[in-house]
């Protein structure tokens, strides 16, 4: 019988105004109403086998890999009172990442207005909510609240985030919370700063998908010395609470330098965590071509060749998307990524 104790103390808030179980979760949603938002009727989805929604865990945990759902039961029981809280409050980004979009990066959002055949690839802009936090904290029980994970846009740059920490202090609840936070490391959080000292920890994921000009194309926005510098002042604040970490989203345009990612990581003293993109899927590892899987593959990323299966109708998107992108960035993916133009070997 599927089991995931998400379904019953764990509740993602998206910056669309929608709640679901967690931020993994790829099925219903339900649009978050203060008022008669009903926490058990929602999360209580369980059925035998699967829950749609949750390929991704589905397909992790087929590759022998640990997934979020086995993560969320090993370290939460089964309260039916919420301790984990995912939520985004802002899409403001300084980046536009090529495996994001509008719900994430107001970047995005300008990006499509201006080229509107980019719907095909990434959607169309939701209405966002404005959340007040005081009022969206008194609709949940946090007596037991140990988690609270801060999903983007880019936090650093919001305000929002500095007024959940405000509210966390004067509610007297951040001591007492464990907070897992992504940043783009475009910027460093010197104006946060004292608010992430008094968090019970912080566990920063330094989002990283490459080394150099790789990381600059896949995140394009900001160049790498930037991102480096601020990787080394991450480095400089590690300590017994404060724990940073690269996280590499593994996708098609880097899976080729998971070495590069690998020793970079192991230079900087950061430990390196990777998870395998499956959306948008024309962007995932199966829209490679079986040319140019044979030529990049090492014992860095032969795993996530495990079960590989060519789908050429990503494949057909994926250099689709590619080209656009390189004409509206102005950037060029064979002065990036050796041998691209194996993939249109078929």
């Amino acid at each position: 019988m599927f089991n995931c104790n998400a379904f019953t103390n764990h509740l993602c808030i998206t910056v669309s105004g929608f709640v679901q179980p967690c931020c993994r979760f790829q099925g219903f949603k339900k649009k978050f109403e203060y008022k008669t938002l009903n926490y058990k009727n929602y999360l209580a989805v369980n059925t035998d086998g699967w829950v749609t929604g949750c390929e991704s865990c589905r397909f992790e945990e087929e590759k022998g890999k640990n997934s979020y759902r086995t993560t969320h039961n090993e370290n939460f029981g089964k309260s039916d009172k919420i301790e984990f809280l995912e939520l985004s409050l802002s899409n403001k980004c300084n980046l536009t990442c090529r495996m994001c979009g509008p719900e994430a990066s107001d970047k995005w959002v300008d990006l499509i207005q201006e080229n509107e055949e980019l719907k095909k690839f990434v959607g169309k802009p939701n209405n966002f909510e404005q959340f007040s936090i005081g009022k969206l904290f008194s609709t949940i029980d946090l007596s037991n609240l140990t988690h609270i994970k801060y999903l983007g846009g880019e936090p650093f740059i919001t305000p929002e985030f500095h007024f959940l920490c405000q509210y966390l202090e004067r509610m007297n609840l951040i001591e007492d919370i464990s907070l897992w936070i992504n940043t783009n490391i475009t910027v460093f959080p010197t104006k946060v700063m004292e608010y992430l000292k008094q968090f019970k920890n912080v566990y920063l994921a330094l989002s990283l998908d490459g080394v150099g000009n790789i990381n600059e194309y896949i995140r394009y926005g900001k160049p790498w010395s930037i991102i480096e510098n601020n990787i080394d002042n991450f480095v400089a604040i590690k300590s017994d609470k404060i724990y940073p970490y690269i996280h590499t989203t593994v996708q098609a345009y880097n899976v080729h330098s998971i070495s590069n990612i690998v020793k970079f990581a192991e230079k900087k003293m950061l430990d390196c965590h990777q998870n395998e993109l499956r959306f948008p899927k024309h962007l995932a590892i199966n829209a490679l071509s079986p040319s140019y899987i044979n030529y990049i593959v090492d014992d860095y990323n032969k795993d996530y060749f495990t079960n590989y299966s060519f789908d050429i109708d990503s494949n057909t998107k994926l250099l689709e998307f590619t080209t656009k992108m390189d004409n509206i960035c102005n950037t060029n993916i064979d002065n990036i990524i050796p041998k691209w133009e194996k993939n249109y070997d078929r």
